[in-house]
């Protein structure tokens, strides 16, 4: 309230205050501060009032806070590092015991939710995978026919698109497009059930979070993932497709091209 008013003279009125103790002189003595205080007339009161003012006058100003040593500060680092990194490790343990464990019991894995996550984080993302993945063919194969044009080359472009999206960038686009989606809709997900209690609530229940929550997620991504990376390829192949004809090439010659130089391992 008085910072409202900071820049206005303001006086505080404590003449009806009747009963004062030292907590509360010092209260009013703060926030008074440059502003008029107005002194009880109770004696007793104005004698608290007065007594607190000149204790604080005279108290030492407090010290300050003592600033680290750098060797300090990048000692708490490493080991700050290190804790981050044995959590990480012994998460990764627990995932992979209790999968471990999930494929010796099938019957124990939660089928409905693995099913609901497949649908969240496969079927919903299609269209999202298959509007990068033309985007990402169309501008590969648009700015390479550039450079390739000089040389009459470009009936080489579905090779270099086609290998490119089939050997690393298809896969690649996918997993940006799981970590980005489904990964920070599993993290707010998860989280809030945290700040909830919730999985404190599962724990105390006897039931285990990390089967529970974690893998049946960590189940429905590795499913999903080789079928995203395909409709990432496959967008790609198409929207390259589209640069190929405009170039003048028809779909034929491309097709040919794909046929020619794309292997199943690749």
């Amino acid at each position: 309230m008085l910072a409202a008013v900071a820049d206005q003279p303001v006086t505080i009125d404590a003449s009806g205050v009747t009963k004062l103790d030292s907590a509360g002189a010092v209260l009013l003595l703060e926030a008074a501060g440059a502003s008029e205080l107005r002194p009880p007339k109770n004696e007793n009161a104005a004698a608290t009032l007065e007594r607190m003012r000149h204790a604080l006058a005279a108290a030492p100003p407090p010290k300050p806070a003592p600033q680290p040593h750098w060797v300090s500060l990048i000692g708490a680092t490493v080991l700050h590092s290190i804790a981050g990194l044995g959590r990480r490790v012994s998460f990764l343990g627990e995932v992979t015991l209790g999968s471990l464990a999930m494929l010796s019991h099938p019957w124990r894995m939660r089928r409905v939710e693995v099913l609901r996550h497949l649908a969240e984080a496969g079927t919903a993302a299609f269209g999202l995978c298959a509007l990068l993945g033309l985007l990402f063919g169309v501008i590969l194969a648009f700015q390479s026919s550039i450079p390739m044009r000089q040389y009459g080359a470009e009936i080489f472009i579905p090779n270099l698109v086609g290998i490119g999206l089939l050997r690393e960038l298809g896969g690649l686009m996918a997993a940006i497009i799981m970590a980005g989606r489904s990964g920070s809709a599993y993290a707010a997900e998860l989280a809030t059930m945290k700040v909830n209690d919730e999985i404190d609530a599962l724990a105390t229940m006897g039931v285990d979070p990390l089967a529970w929550l974690v893998l049946p997620r960590i189940l429905a991504a590795v499913l999903v993932m080789p079928v995203l990376a395909l409709v990432v390829t496959l967008s790609g192949l198409v929207g390259m497709g589209f640069v190929m004809a405009t170039l003048g090439y028809p779909p034929a010659a491309v097709l040919s091209q794909l046929r020619q130089y794309l292997q199943v391992g690749d």
